[in-house]
């Protein structure tokens, strides 16, 4: 994997706004460079390489919770590695497999 440059995916972050609503799937105006592959109610999610990817959250909260609760499995293989964070973002590795949504 090719080293992951934090500070211009913090530009490119800045590009980005997620906004949330209540009982939908947040809003996103994307004026990166960076693809988006996915967005729920909590943020939506853009493709940096095949190999890592960077989640976008529209509230702070979502993000400290999600990262706190990632944290705990850092030296697992159960969840995604995290390389770069952010207050409204993280920069993970990628996971392939089935949306949460169609699996439910």
């Amino acid at each position: 994997m090719s080293k992951i440059n934090c500070k211009k995916i913090k530009k490119q972050v800045k590009k980005i706004q997620v906004e949330n609503y209540e009982d939908e799937d947040v809003s996103v105006i994307n004026e990166s460079d960076l693809e988006m592959i996915g967005k729920g109610r909590q943020g939506a999610v853009f493709k940096i390489s095949d190999e890592v990817c960077m989640k976008v959250y529209g509230d702070v909260a979502d993000c400290e919770r999600e990262r706190y609760a990632m944290s705990l499995g850092q030296h697992t293989s159960l969840l995604p590695k995290i390389y770069c964070e952010g207050d409204n973002f993280l920069v993970m590795e990628m996971v392939y497999g089935v949306d949460l949504r169609e699996y439910m």
